[in-house]
């Protein structure tokens, strides 16, 4: 296996580990026989997709557009030794 494909499966596991669905489905009989706690809070496993989809939120709310005008990208642009960014 190419180390490029093994360390895009340590992210995807990352991301999913491994029974998280065995997690899931634990948590949610927890919480139909009166478990007020939310599955995140039981199972790391579930903390860690949680995690992740935070993650994948906090970028959908950022503008590229309004960072190209910004003044903190131009002054990336000119810094010295520095490489240009073709956004």
């Amino acid at each position: 296996m190419p180390y490029d494909e093994f360390s895009k499966w340590m992210q995807y596991f990352k991301e999913r580990p491994v029974g998280w669905r065995d997690d899931d489905r634990t948590a949610k009989l927890l919480n139909a026989q009166g478990v007020n706690k939310k599955p995140w809070e039981l199972f790391d496993s579930l903390s860690q997709i949680r995690e992740s989809q935070q993650r994948v939120e906090a970028t959908k709310d950022f503008n590229m557009d309004s960072f190209k005008r910004s003044g903190f990208f131009g002054k990336i642009q000119t810094a010295k030794g520095g490489k240009k960014l073709d956004l």
